[in-house]
């Protein structure tokens, strides 16, 4: 049966860190990203596109579980409905699902995206973590 590891956490938590580590020597996983799929439409961050990338995710993940690979979704994914939406692809595609959730402190999360390449901004991760782990 095939597999979906679905990561969950907020940016800068380490969830693609652990992706890229997971399948280092795996040559049955994926990984799909909405963040990969943005840069791959050019202008990062585009408002109108965000329709087009969830459903290029959602069928990037659908195909590949069809072809027997199994897939890490390498995005924050705490939203309700996304949980439901994943849950429904994995249902869909007889594939075994599981959460993977990381918990990291608010500024050890500050401090990681202040340090990253292309950090979200204190805003945004002070605005996530209010939404999803301070009512947790």
């Amino acid at each position: 049966m095939v597999k979906m590891l679905v990561l969950q956490g907020s940016p800068a938590s380490g969830k693609s860190t652990f992706a890229r580590s997971f399948i280092k020597d795996k040559t049955d996983w994926i990984i799909v990203n909405r963040d990969s799929i943005r840069r791959m439409f050019g202008e990062y961050w585009n408002p109108a596109r965000e329709t087009l990338v969830k459903n290029t995710e959602y069928n990037t993940i659908s195909l590949a579980l069809r072809y027997d690979w199994n897939v890490i979704v390498d995005d924050t994914n705490l939203n309700p409905l996304t949980i439901r939406e994943l849950n429904g692809i994995a249902l869909q595609n007889n594939a075994e699902i599981e959460f993977k959730r990381f918990d990291v402190p608010l500024d050890e999360l500050l401090q990681r995206d202040a340090n990253r390449e292309n950090p979200v901004g204190e805003e945004v991760i002070r605005n996530f973590y209010k939404k999803y782990y301070e009512n947790v």
